[in-house]
Parts: structure tokens; sequence; C-alpha cells
């Protein structure tokens, strides 16, 4: 926890200008709700006229080492195994506010917010001393890593704040390397048109663009690979809030043989229900489609031009095909290869979607099976 201004310092490093020339450059990949009214960013007062400071909370969710890809299954995020946290923070904010405007400062007025506010949550953890940018854009604590949810509130009380800390990066570039769709034009200036997260969940109306479908790899809801390379994850404490609902891994047979009703069965509560059940399943045809076609051990750097490099990176880490029957090629670091009975039901399951009612969906199946068939 930190406190820090409600008046952003004059030329504060990583402040509203930067925000405001980041949706100026068009990086913001479409986000119409960050690009709709993005001055109403730039000051939390203009969402708490009253605030005078803010207190911001981070909540870990790190735990043990994500598994690695098997065939035939998708990847989901580690956050997305987690049960919605929006509805746990907001009842530990609502606690927070009430025991600081009742018993605390008696008489004080404040408003709390999760992510969904037009507030700039990273720049005020920042200023309250949690932790400092990372390269990849995310907020790092030495003692949290940057697997953080963030929230805070805002008070009309005048508290006493926090300095920020040091940007401990360095000359590290783990995670600007690991990036599987070089979506980082320069450290801390990410292209969220690019970003495979941003893709994958925000963009859940619109076809991936076919320049970016190899680099999603198997992932159907989100990307950890900026944080997996980072080393401060590697000292970061376990999470103790956020309880897994999901695995990482899950069938891609599973996911395509869900109707709408059973997807929200399935998922209800959980992070993957904000993508929705035609996006989840353009992700898991995707992720089809990528299946037994190149690795996913971490590979050399991508160059931005898409001219070097493999999906994955780490200059640390060397990459080689892994060999299918004494052939390069298998998209898994597994050595086991599924049955063929498995991935022929694969592929006649995503022939199923290419004639689903939505085109997205439909454009997707159509794309996947083409390649499966090349494969299978």
């Amino acid at each position: 926890m930190g406190v820090a201004a409600a008046a952003p310092p004059q030329a504060a490093e990583g402040g509203p200008e930067v925000f405001l020339d980041w949706v100026r450059q068009g990086l913001h990949g479409g986000l119409k709700h960050l690009i709709k009214d993005p001055a109403a960013r730039s000051d939390i007062r203009r969402w708490f006229p009253d605030s005078r400071s803010v207190v911001m909370l981070a909540f870990s969710y790190g735990g043990p080492a994500a598994e690695k890809g098997l065939p035939g299954s998708g990847i989901i995020a580690r956050f997305g195994t987690l049960e919605d946290y929006h509805g746990e923070i907001r009842k530990r904010l609502k606690r927070l506010l009430t025991w600081f405007t009742r018993e605390a400062s008696p008489g004080s007025a404040g408003r709390f917010f999760v992510d969904t506010s037009p507030v700039l949550e990273r720049f005020y953890a920042r200023l309250a001393g949690i932790g400092w940018i990372g390269k990849n854009a995310m907020l790092l604590s030495q003692r949290l890593g940057s697997r953080l949810f963030l929230g805070g509130m805002a008070v009309d009380r005048e508290l006493e704040h926090d300095r920020p800390v040091p940007d401990r990066c360095g000359t590290c570039r783990r995670c600007l390397d690991a990036c599987p769709a070089a979506a980082f034009v320069s450290p801390r200036l990410l292209d969220a048109g690019r970003c495979v997260a941003c893709l994958s969940i925000e963009r859940r109306f619109d076809p991936v663009p076919k320049g970016l479908r190899e680099s999603v790899g198997t992932r159907i809801f989100g990307c950890d690979a900026c944080q997996d390379a980072c080393p401060w994850n590697r000292f970061a404490a376990e999470n103790a809030v956020f309880k897994p609902r999901l695995p990482s891994l899950m069938p891609l047979e599973e996911v395509l043989s869900l109707d709408a009703e059973a997807f929200r069965e399935r998922f209800r509560r959980t992070p993957l229900m904000r993508a929705g059940f035609n996006a989840l399943i353009r992700n898991a045809l995707l992720a089809a489609g990528n299946s037994f076609s190149s690795p996913a051990v971490p590979c050399a750097p991508i160059a931005r031009n898409g001219a070097a490099g493999n999906s994955f990176s780490s200059p640390a880490v060397p990459c080689a095909p892994i060999a299918r029957n004494g052939a390069a090629g298998n998209s898994f670091s597994s050595p086991a290869v599924p049955e063929a009975g498995a991935r022929k039901r694969l592929l006649e399951l995503v022939e199923r979607f290419t004639l689903h009612e939505d085109p997205m969906v439909a454009e997707q199946a159509r794309w996947s099976l083409a390649r499966l068939k090349r494969r299978i």
C-alpha cells in the first residue's frame, strides 16, 4: 500500500502526457474505452473533484511457474485461471473506505476504483512508491514482481505521501525480447494493436490480423510472455488471496465442444467471461491452427519488422525445432505427440465452425482448417 498526492506533479515521469501521447500515436489498438475521453484520465480530480490524496493497493496473483504447452491444449494466462478479481478487491476497498471515512477520518469522503474507472492506476501506484514502471509498461514491485492487480481510493484529506522507488530494470530487456508479437515499439511503449493479450481479450469482436496469428501461438486467453521472462517475478511472493478456478492448459477439444450455455457454466466468475463465447471459440480455433507447427520454447529475439526470430524469444535460451518421428517442426516442448485419432477429432471440430453464423468465427475456422490439413 502507498499514498500519493491527487494532483500529479508537473512533468512527472510516465504521467498523463505520456498516456495522451500514446493515444495520439494510435498505439491504443482500437480500445474504445481508452480513446473515448482520454483527457478524463489525465487527473483523478476529474473523476472525483474533491480528491486530495490517492491510496493505492497492489494485490499479488503470483504463484508457481506456469505449465509448459502440451499438444492439443490452449494456454490461459495466469490471471485468467483465477476467480474474477474485481468483486474481491471491490469488497476489500469498500471496507477500507468505510473504515477511513467513519473511524480514521470521520466526516471525510472518498471513492474507490478497480481498473474500470478512468484513473491512471499504474501512474499513481508509481507515485505512491509501490513500484516502478518496467520496460514491458507494467508496474514492477521489488517484493511482488509484476503479477499485480491494482486498486485504490481517492479521498478528500491530505495524507502523508510516499516517495517513488527507483527504476531497477537496469540494462535488462528480457521482457522486450520475449514478446511473441514484437509489440514493444521501445521500452515502456506498447503497441496494443500487436499485443496478444489485447488481441485475445479486448478485441473480442474483430478477427485477429492474419499477420499476427502465428505470433499468438496456442494462447487462448491473454499472454504472460513478458512477465514470465522478468527476473523479478522469480522472487515474488505467492498469491494468498485469489484461488485458481481453471487449469492453465485446457484441451482445445473441450473448448471447441462448448456451446454458449456450457461456456457460461464452465467459466462463470472467471476473467474468461470478459472475452465472451465467440471470442474464446475464435481463440481456440486460432490455437488449433497453430498446433503442430512451430516450437513453443523460447527462441531468439523477434525483430519488429518480422525479419528475424521466432514467435517466442529470449537471448538466454537457444531454440531448435523439436523432432516428431524424426522430423523437425513439432509445436510443443513436450516429446509426447497426440495419437492420430485425437488430432483427427480436432480437425473435425474446427471444420464444424467454418459454417458458423459469426463471420469472425467462420473465417478463423477456415484459416485454421487449411493449416491443420497441411499438418495432420
